[in-house]
């Protein structure tokens, strides 16, 4: 395959550009100041900035890449890991359901060490659950 980062760059930088025109069809708020769309808008605007750097990496090397070998028994109890997820958001709520996403998540991609498959996955969620519900005002799955 020839120069894998400006295929990625392209990709890129097409779906920052849809996602920044989707940002500003977002519909106005009179409660506040800043549109539901700023943040997302920002955050594609940074996404299309990087993808720019990776083109322009990706024009100025010669090199020919070949895109790395999947490890499908990683990859396919991952995916399944996340669809379990997302419904037992609704059975067990954010916090047990967070818990066991990570600690079975770090199992499936390799992690033994017993302090970090306990200490992630707690610290982790306490760090969303503050973040989330005390700092940004926004209510989790219960």
């Amino acid at each position: 395959m020839k120069n894998q980062d400006t295929i990625l760059g392209v990709f890129l930088v097409i779906l920052s550009s849809s996602g920044i025109v989707a940002s500003l069809s977002l519909p106005e708020q009179g409660v506040s100041n800043v549109s539901p769309g700023f943040y997302p808008m920002i955050l594609f605007i940074l996404l299309g900035l990087c993808s720019l750097g990776v083109l322009w990496k990706g024009i100025k090397s010669k090199a020919e890449y070949r895109f790395p070998q999947f490890k499908w028994g990683k990859v396919i109890p991952f995916t399944i890991l996340i669809i379990i997820y997302s419904f037992s958001l609704k059975w067990v709520g954010f916090v047990i359901a967070t818990i066991g996403f990570f600690l079975l998540a770090m199992w499936t991609l390799g992690e033994r060490n017993k302090w970090k498959l306990v200490g992630i996955p707690l610290l982790s969620t306490l760090v969303i659950y503050v973040v989330f519900v005390h700092l940004f005002q926004i209510l989790l799955p219960t």
